[in-house]
C-alpha cells in the first residue's frame, strides 16, 4: 500500500501557507509571544481575539507590555541570533492572529478545565527570574488566570 503525503507537493505547501524558516527558535519565541498575549486576555474577559485586539483600545498596550518582557527574555536567553524586538512581536500578533478565533485558554476557562497559563506566562515569569530579569506583566496575567481556574473549581 502506497501512502502519499500532500505536504510533499509544492502546490499543497502553497495552499496551506507553509513556509520554511531556518531560524525555528525565533519562530517559537514569536509563537510564545502570541499565545502569552492572546490566551490570558481572552480567557479573562471571555472575548474572541478580534475584540481584544481591535475593539479594545487597551489591547495593543497590553500586547506591547507582554511582548516587551518576552523580547527581553529572548535576547537574554541567547537562543536566537537576532532576537525579535517587542515591536516585531506586537506587529505579528496584530497582523497574523486569527481574529475570529476563541483561544484555547478561553475554551478551557469556559469549560472549567485547567489552562496552560503556567506553561506560557508562568514560564516566562519563572525563566525571567532565573536569568535575573523581571516579567511582572506575565506573572500577573498568570496569577489572574489561576484565580479564575481556582474559582471555577471551588465555586461550581
Amino acid at each position: 500500500m502506497k501512502v502519499y503525503l500532500c505536504i510533499c507537493s509544492p502546490i499543497c505547501i502553497y495552499r496551506l501557507g507553509i513556509s520554511v524558516d531556518k531560524d525555528i527558535l525565533k519562530q517559537l519565541w514569536v509563537k510564545l509571544a502570541v499565545n502569552c498575549v492572546m490566551n490570558p486576555h481572552t480567557a479573562l474577559f471571555g472575548w474572541h481575539n478580534q475584540r481584544f485586539l481591535r475593539e479594545n483600545p487597551m489591547g495593543v498596550e497590553c500586547a506591547r507590555a507582554v511582548c516587551e518582557e518576552i523580547s527581553e527574555l529572548c535576547a537574554k536567553s541567547g537562543d536566537v541570533n537576532i532576537p525579535p524586538t517587542a515591536e516585531e512581536l506586537v506587529e505579528f500578533t496584530l497582523n497574523h492572529v486569527n481574529s475570529s478565533n476563541r483561544s484555547s485558554m478561553l475554551q478551557d476557562v469556559t469549560a472549567k478545565r485547567p489552562t496552560e497559563v503556567a506553561y506560557l506566562n508562568g514560564w516566562v515569569a519563572r525563566r525571567a527570574g532565573k536569568l535575573g530579569l523581571k516579567a511582572p506583566v506575565n506573572a500577573h496575567l498568570a496569577r489572574l488566570v489561576r484565580a479564575v481556574e481556582y474559582d471555577n473549581t471551588t465555586c461550581t
